[in-house]
C-alpha cells in the first residue's frame, strides 16, 4: 500500500516463506491506485461491500479481505457463509454476519473495524499488528 498497489486477492495469497515470514504472491489482480477500479477480482467469500455494491474500490478493499481472513483464521470458516451468490451478496452488502461469543474483544474489535461498509472507518495497515491481544489470539485458535 505504500507503493500504492492494491493486491486485491491476498486471501488465497499468502505464503510462509523460510523462517515464518508472511509473504504475500500472485499479484496477477494487482493495480495501481489511485485510479478506482470495479473489477471483482476476489474470491466470491471475500468480496468487500464496495465491489458487491458495483462502486468504486481502493486499497481498502485489501484491509476488507484481511478481516474476512482475520475471522476464518479464527473460526474456520467465513464470516457470510451462505449456500447461494444471491445470498453471499446479500450477507455482504447488509454485512450480516455475527461474532461467535468465544471470540476474544481484541480479535472482534479488529475484525469489526475492518469488514465494513465504510471506507474511511476502516482500520489502516499500519494499526492492524497493534491490536493488543490479537495476535496471540490468533496462534491460540481452534
Amino acid at each position: 500500500h505504500e507503493r500504492n498497489v492494491i493486491h486485491r486477492d491476498i486471501p488465497e495469497n499468502l505464503q510462509l516463506g523460510h523462517g515464518g515470514d508472511l509473504k504475500i504472491v500472485d499479484f496477477g489482480w494487482s493495480v495501481y491506485e489511485p485510479t478506482l477500479f470495479r473489477t471483482p477480482c476476489v474470491s466470491l467469500d471475500y468480496l468487500s461491500p464496495e465491489i458487491v455494491h458495483g462502486q468504486p474500490h481502493i486499497k481498502t478493499v485489501d484491509l476488507s479481505n484481511l478481516g474476512v481472513l482475520a475471522y476464518k483464521l479464527l473460526c474456520g470458516k467465513v464470516p457470510v457463509l451462505a449456500t447461494t451468490y444471491e445470498e453471499t451478496y446479500y450477507k455482504i452488502m447488509k454485512l450480516q454476519f455475527k461474532m461467535p461469543p468465544d471470540m476474544t474483544k481484541p480479535a472482534a474489535h479488529l475484525i469489526s473495524r475492518l469488514f465494513v461498509k465504510d471506507l474511511a472507518s476502516r482500520m489502516p495497515l499500519k494499526h492492524v499488528a497493534s491490536i493488543p491481544g490479537f495476535w496471540c489470539t490468533c496462534t491460540k485458535s481452534k
